[in-house]
């Protein structure tokens, strides 16, 4: 079960790098490329010992990226004025996923439309939007913060807008844990064991909280949304839907309408 410590350090399998991962136990393997993969600033993807440079995180990264961008917070507040249009759109924590039609809105650095630092509110005035959407971007967020920010969502929407949230899908990856039927090994194949898949989902990637529909439609109705449903991938009462198509097989989606 080596295959995904050889993946993810990125390598053939006649490398170096792989003769070491060999050498080394599955599961200290698995570690190991997880740590460099997920965790680490460093390129060196060989290197089989960790460092003190191999301890940071991403968020390292991404707060060198929120400083940078709340120092240019004037400028993206007249920026985001020229961007207001009708119909508004707005894409958050969109990454490297850009959507036409959107304003695509993340830190300074990716491809956006707008930097912005979203742990600053949005600026925007109320009820400019039409709809606002985000994928995978809440399980980012610590729960203390997940209904300041979808108050925040809805404050900017006019009466009759939508919020469409896309999310991992936790009680996919239990159930499957639980009862296998084959989705943990084909989405996250290779892993050691089940439960190491399940942890990814849950503690990687700088995910601090976990999802399912149920908890996704609870807390987006105790925001202020009405007629807040849980929605497949591509159901969308936002036409076309934008839900982006690598996150397919592991996401559960919910909408919500501002009230009038």
């Amino acid at each position: 079960m080596l295959l995904m410590a050889a993946h993810l350090v990125g390598h053939e399998a006649r490398s170096p790098a792989r003769d070491t991962i060999e050498a080394l136990g599955e599961f200290e393997a698995y570690v190991r490329a997880l740590h460099r993969s997920h965790y680490s600033l460093s390129t060196d993807l060989t290197a089989t010992n960790l460092g003190f440079k191999d301890s940071f995180s991403p968020s390292l990264r991404e707060g060198i990226q929120g400083a940078a961008t709340r120092l240019i917070a004037p400028w993206s507040r007249l920026r985001a004025r020229s961007l207001v249009k009708d119909p508004l759109r707005l894409h958050l924590g969109s990454g490297l996923s850009r959507r036409e039609g959107w304003v695509n809105i993340d830190l300074l650095g990716l491809p956006t439309d707008l930097a912005w630092d979203l742990r600053m509110g949005l600026p925007f005035r109320d009820s400019q939007a039409e709809a606002i959407f985000h994928e995978h971007l809440l399980e980012h967020l610590p729960l203390v913060a997940v209904l300041p920010f979808l108050r925040e969502c809805l404050r900017v929407l006019h009466v009759g807008g939508v919020l469409r949230v896309g999310v991992p899908d936790a009680g996919l990856y239990i159930r499957d844990y639980v009862e296998p039927s084959g989705f943990i090994a084909s989405f996250r194949p290779g892993r050691p064991t089940p439960l190491l898949a399940l942890a990814e989902a849950a503690y990687c990637y700088g995910h601090l909280s976990l999802w399912d529909g149920s908890t996704l439609c609870l807390a987006l109705t105790e925001a202020g949304f009405e007629h807040v449903t849980e929605r497949a991938f591509g159901e969308s009462s936002i036409s076309p839907a934008p839900d982006g198509p690598n996150r397919r097989m592991e996401s559960v989606y919910a909408e919500g309408i501002k009230p009038g």
